[in-house]
């Protein structure tokens, strides 16, 4: 897992990634699930994030960068006049509506890459991370997307908490404002003991590759300081055609050896 996304929260301020990405879309000419491995977001961050990841293709750059455009006004445009003494800001059925719009039925498990969002349980007090890669293992963890979205966006004094299964969900800032740190704890987690070993295999066996090259570097570097100091020596062995002199000669180089071996000639046996 090499390329981890992830997206801070915000409110409304989820404009500026939604602007980056919408650029980095453009001019890479993927969607942006095709871009990364692992897609994280807390709060704001998390509702683009989901966005991404929707089925069948995941939603374009474009279209979640006009949700805050077309819709930043309706969102937080409804405050309650009794609030926020005793009751929430904001009225939470515009977002409600927006999710059920953008997300569906969608469930968590149908992400295109693997997902995760963060929240934090106010009943059991608790950091919760929905994951989507995880929902397969218990089938009540596999919530609808647009409740996932409404649970890390649920900010404290903003929204009404998000109530899912047993839990009371707040905004995931509460807990992680930037995913960074948990997207990049859990890329760890993903990466499959199969590849570690592999690559632990490829290391070791790109040591020992490096070793024997540098090894046999120094054994041609010491055969090429021999021959160049015999050729100092005997330049006259290393000129072309040497080698054919020598073979013609070769009766008259013997007699000459044995000449200065034994100056009086061969004894007769």
């Amino acid at each position: 897992m090499k390329r981890v996304l992830a997206i801070d929260g915000g409110g409304i301020r989820g404009i500026i990634p939604a602007s980056f990405l919408e650029r980095l879309e453009y001019h890479s000419g993927k969607r942006v699930h095709e871009l990364f491995d692992l897609i994280a977001g807390t709060s704001t961050g998390g509702i683009l994030a989901l966005g991404y990841v929707t089925p069948p293709y995941g939603k374009t750059a474009g279209e979640l960068l006009d949700l805050y455009r077309m819709n930043g006004h309706v969102i937080f445009g409804s405050k309650k006049w009794w609030g926020p003494l005793f009751r929430p800001k904001y009225d939470v059925g515009p977002l409600e509506r927006l999710m059920d719009k953008y997300f569906g039925e969608t469930l968590l498990s149908k992400a295109i890459v693997p997902t995760l969002v963060t929240s934090y349980d106010i009943h059991l007090r608790r950091n919760q991370v929905f994951k989507s890669w995880e929902t397969g293992r218990d089938m009540r963890k596999d919530y609808k997307m647009k409740d996932v979205a409404r649970a890390t966006s649920a900010a404290p004094t903003y929204f009404e908490p998000a109530v899912l299964g047993e839990g009371v969900f707040v905004d995931g800032g509460l807990m992680a404002n930037n995913p960074a740190g948990v997207a990049y704890a859990e890329a760890k987690r993903l990466a499959s003991p199969e590849a570690k070993e592999r690559a632990e295999q490829l290391t070791t066996k790109a040591k020992r590759l490096a070793s024997a090259a540098e090894e046999r570097a120094e054994q041609l570097t010491a055969e090429a300081e021999r021959l160049a100091s015999e050729a100092e020596e005997r330049p006259e062995q290393y000129t072309p055609g040497y080698a054919v002199w020598q073979r013609l000669h070769a009766k008259e180089l013997i007699a000459k050896n044995v000449a200065e071996v034994c100056p009086s000639g061969l004894p007769r046996v």
